[in-house]
């Protein structure tokens, strides 16, 4: 049985149990993905993947059941026990469907190309990142993959929405080796929409980088200006992306409660979230409640306009739900996330921004991000790799150092923005970026 005849049996069935309000969420996808080690295929992985969620009301409670198998008789099983689960639920005056506009577009998923064209590009990547320059030792890593996804949303409103997603991923980890000391770093590299990966010129981007960090030297502890890469922001903003929910706020996990319409950053720095993105084809027009995703400006000049927000979260404080209720997987239940979530760019180059820091610090990677970040508080104490700048120029790479702030002080502290805005794309509905920013005033310790 296809997906959509066993959505027709369930909402049958539904109808013939009187079931008022009732909602299927189904997806299919299809992924893959290997890595590489010495020329040779390391690990494989080929999936397809099907779930179906469930969900309705009954006596002002909300039950769910997910399944993974489509038969005539589990789409009786997947009512039976949504009703019965509904009975162990509390009563929720939030959790309405959503009334809106059809959007069915019966795309089908993309065909994943053969296992050979992802195993060439490997293999390019892995060879062009160990041939760049004798310096280099190996390469410790070297993946990719590439998944499409397909999500459809029905509901007894007679709402029905589908959505196709298609990500192609490519990552390498070249090393070099001085003396007992080991020099590594990790370039990736995703694209949307059917566009062609570079794996030659991956694995030469990133065994140039690996070759600036050898000779490093020590930095003083000390308050330095810095530049944070658009990779190390994009890291940095995808953690603390949770500050902007609304559940988050209200429940505590924010500082952000009660900022809507109060400045919470320099007038230099605004944050986007939408469900299109131009700058890199992301895609993602609704959300998992099947509403549209709103282009929104979170923060505009400095200005926290909205916070994000879900159904539930939006009918509860009496706010404009902004189409930001997501799944983690079919059987998750719904929360607050971002979509293309990115700080909006400004106008100088990478160059140009290196010029106006004149003497500081350029971070470039980040790491121990979950471990040594506080997304209640904002703070933040993380290992760092980067280079000390002067005079606007490179001088040298700085030997282990560590960063710390406050990410609430950081929006504040942003007094530049460059147009170098790097993405990384996480999953069919998450897409995080930021260009390179200069903030004044950081926290480095060194020796």
């Amino acid at each position: 049985m296809n997906y959509l005849d066993f959505k027709d049996q369930v909402f049958s069935y539904a109808n013939k149990l009187n079931i008022s309000e009732y909602e299927i969420y189904i997806v299919i996808g299809a992924s893959q993905s290997a890595s590489v080690f010495n020329g040779e295929i390391n690990s494989f992985d080929s999936r397809v993947n099907l779930g179906v969620q469930f969900k309705c009301r009954n006596s002002g409670k909300t039950g769910y059941a997910s399944t993974q198998q489509l038969d005539k008789d589990e789409a009786i099983r997947i009512v039976d026990r949504a009703l019965e689960n509904s009975q162990f639920t509390q009563e929720d005056e939030f959790a309405t469907l959503y009334k809106g506009e059809n959007r069915l577009s019966n795309q089908q998923l993309v065909e994943l190309e053969s296992f050979e064209k992802l195993e060439k590009n490997l293999l390019l990547c892995e060879k062009s990142a160990k041939e760049f320059d004798k310096e280099i030792f190996g390469v410790s890593h070297c993946s990719g993959g590439e998944s499409s996804t397909k999500v459809m949303i029905f509901n007894s409103t007679g709402l029905e929405k589908d959505r196709t997603f298609h990500m192609k991923h490519l990552a390498v980890s070249p090393s070099i080796k001085k003396g007992e000391q080991m020099f590594v770093h990790s370039e990736d590299e995703y694209t949307l929409k059917n566009s062609k990966l570079n794996p030659i010129q991956l694995g030469e981007k990133a065994s140039k980088y690996t070759m600036s960090l050898v000779n490093e030297q020590p930095i003083k502890s000390g308050i330095y200006n810095v530049i944070f890469s658009n990779k190390a922001m994009t890291s940095l903003l995808g953690v603390f992306s949770g500050v902007f929910s609304a559940e988050n706020a209200f429940k505590g996990h924010s500082l952000l409660k009660g900022k809507e319409n109060q400045k919470i950053a320099n007038e230099c720095v605004s944050i986007i979230d939408s469900g299109i993105c131009e700058d890199n084809g992301f895609l993602c027009e609704f959300d998992d409640q099947g509403c549209d995703v709103k282009f929104k400006n979170i923060v505009e000049n400095g200005v926290l306009n909205t916070l994000l927000y879900n159904i539930k979260w939006a009918n509860k404080l009496g706010k404009e739900n902004t189409g930001n209720g997501f799944k983690a997987g079919y059987s998750s239940p719904v929360s607050i996330e971002p979509c293309s979530f990115y700080i909006e760019k400004g106008e100088k180059s990478s160059d140009e921004l290196l010029k106006t820091l004149d003497n500081g610090v350029y971070i470039t990677e980040l790491r121990g991000l979950h471990s040594g970040a506080n997304t209640a508080t904002g703070d933040f104490s993380l290992d760092a790799i980067g280079f000390y700048i002067e005079n606007g120029i490179i001088k040298n790479a700085i030997d282990s150092f560590v960063v710390s702030s406050n990410f609430y002080e950081l929006l504040e502290k942003i007094n530049h923005v460059g147009a170098d805005t790097y993405f990384e794309v996480s999953s069919h509905c998450s897409n995080i970026g930021s260009p390179s920013v200069l903030a004044e005033k950081i926290s480095i310790a060194g020796q």
